[in-house]
């Protein structure tokens, strides 16, 4: 099916013009066709601007989601390109990308257009509807890269069995499996990496409430805590707190003792506000460590 016409966002080039023009054919912004893998790269290593054709607005995502604690990028250069694709040159990068632009088109088109969404709904406040979008990445990722990574395993035995290992359950579906595919492909130390949660509310018992939600949601994974006011996760329990925050909350059929009230999750949309950007950050990271393993 063809995209529409006009496209919901569409990327704005923040490098010099001149910059710009020197990037290889992929990881430029305007190429006849389009390279989306290319182009989430670039959106996720905050290297662009996006366009609204609804609203006309446009917004800049200059922060750089490839690292765990994303970091804002103060100059916008081509460096901030080469050192994601070190240590493959740009000119490999984008020879990879034009081979293989019509495997997997429609799924990176997708996640670009989802990671727009999301940091339009942020930009405007709407976290919950945020959320969602984060959400639709999840669902997106979570039987595609355990696939991706079989596909260019270099161990056939090993991660057949592996692969079976993951799909081994009927019940489990395609989350469960994502659970087990991300300890077994990210690094020990990224795993039990950690980041503060900082609650702020314009209510102290909304805030003492989400607090307690949080720290619940956390179990054995919150490394520290302030009280009432932050909470320090490990990021290993990210994919895990982000399917029981979207079951929890989107679930509320009676009998159901397990989803959130409204006495624990009082405002959702500013509960969402909380994680947002840390579950961005992870699910960025996952993606760039895809990317990095199918260079390898």
């Amino acid at each position: 099916m063809a995209l529409p016409t006009p496209l919901r966002y569409e990327p704005v080039e923040a490098l010099r013009p001149r910059t710009a023009a020197r990037l290889p054919t992929s990881l430029q912004l305007s190429p006849i066709p389009v390279f989306y893998k290319a182009l989430v790269l670039r959106l996720l290593a905050g290297t662009t601007r996006i366009k609204c054709n609804k609203t006309n607005e446009t917004i800049r995502q200059y922060n750089n989601y490839s690292i765990l604690g994303r970091t804002p990028n103060t100059r916008i250069t081509k460096s901030i390109l080469e050192a994601i694709t070190t240590p493959v040159s740009l000119a490999d990068y984008d020879k990879r990308i034009q081979a293989t632009n019509a495997h997997n088109f429609s799924f990176y088109s997708e996640i670009y257009f989802e990671f727009c969404s999301y940091f339009f709904e942020q930009y405007r406040n709407n976290y919950l509807a945020a959320f969602v979008h984060l959400y639709r990445v999840l669902e997106r990722v979570a039987y595609s890269f355990p696939m991706f990574w079989a596909a260019r395993a270099k161990t056939y035995r090993q991660s057949f069995d592996t692969l079976k290992a993951y799909f081994n359950d009927p019940k489990i579906g395609e989350l469960g499996v994502f659970k087990r595919f991300v300890p077994d492909f990210v690094d020990a130390a990224s795993l039990r990496a950690t980041f503060n949660i900082n609650i702020v509310s314009a209510f102290p018992d909304w805030q003492k409430r989400h607090y307690d939600l949080l720290v619940q949601l956390g179990g054995n994974d919150v490394a520290s805590s302030v009280p009432n006011s932050q909470v320090t996760i490990r990021y290993k329990i990210m994919i895990d707190l982000m399917i029981v925050v979207r079951n929890r909350y989107f679930h509320a059929l009676t009998g159901h003792s397990n989803s959130f009230d409204s006495e624990q999750m009082v405002d959702a949309n500013e509960f969402c506000s909380f994680l947002n950007e840390d579950l961005a950050n992870w699910l960025a990271f996952i993606l760039f460590q895809i990317f990095e393993f199918e260079f390898q």
